[in-house]
């Protein structure tokens, strides 16, 4: 297998990678509400919002287009040595899912806070 092809297959990778929050998004796309908390204060409040579909799809999207930006880029670098390649094309995945699973997560507790906290005081 030669090095381009081997180039090639690492960012098809990378880029599956970066779409699995989007995949882990989209299954649990009905139970999300309407807007998903985007951002945190230092004190753990959410102070931003995005639309559900905007939260799970624009991070991911941006990864992808990075991944396949910067694997073009280095294209051009013909000395590179593959490990190299790989390790940048890792950054884009690395973000994707840790981001994105912080904002599912972050969702899911206030969820679960929410429901909790409705269960308590309609039992008090």
């Amino acid at each position: 297998m030669t090095s381009r092809n081997k180039r090639i297959i690492i960012t098809l990778v990378s880029c599956a990678i970066c779409l699995l929050p989007l995949a882990a998004g989209l299954i649990l796309y009905n139970r999300l509400p309407e807007q998903l908390p985007v951002h945190y204060s230092i004190e753990g409040e959410a102070d931003a919002f995005a639309v559900k579909i905007v939260a799970i799809s624009l991070l991911p999207g941006i990864c992808v287009l990075l991944a396949v930006l910067s694997a073009t880029g280095m294209s051009f670098v013909k000395d590179m040595k593959l490990l190299t390649f790989a390790a940048v094309l890792s950054i884009g995945p690395l973000l994707s899912c840790s981001l994105q699973a912080m904002i599912l997560g972050g969702t899911i507790l206030l969820l679960i806070a929410s429901g909790l906290y409705s269960l308590i005081v309609a039992n008090a």
